[in-house]
């Protein structure tokens, strides 16, 4: 009679982990669900499958510094241009699929005087 109460509270457990790790995981697609980040910073870093930012398009201040780095196949940032301000840094690094002429457009869409800290771009695509 234990045997059977012991494999469900491990199966729940086990999904549970699994749903866990779904959440942060590298596999997402898209970036989805975001409001604002008033007050905190948001780096999105090491998502191998990441292509496009548009689940961001309603994100309109990050309070601290903005992060897109190791994003090899991030090709689309434009989710991203309806942001207003950056209260801290924006650094773009080491996203290889993703070309300057992109970045340049982000930029330009949030304004330079719009954000805060330094700005570092290095290591993208073309």
């Amino acid at each position: 009679m234990k045997t059977p109460a012991r494999r469900s509270w491990s199966r729940r457990r086990r999904a549970g982990r699994a749903a866990r790790r779904w959440r942060g995981s590298p596999r997402a697609r898209t970036a989805t669900n975001a409001a604002s980040w008033p007050r905190r910073q948001l780096r999105l870093t090491d998502n191998y499958n990441l292509l496009d930012l548009d689940g961001l398009s309603a994100l309109s201040t990050v309070g601290d510094s903005l992060t897109l780095s190791l994003q090899p196949d991030l090709i689309d940032v434009t989710g991203l241009h309806g942001l207003t301000a950056i209260l801290g840094d924006l650094l773009i690094t080491d996203n290889t699929s993703l070309s300057e002429a992109d970045i340049e457009a982000l930029i330009e869409a949030i304004g330079e005087e719009n954000i805060s800290g330094e700005i570092t771009v290095s290591d993208n695509g073309e």
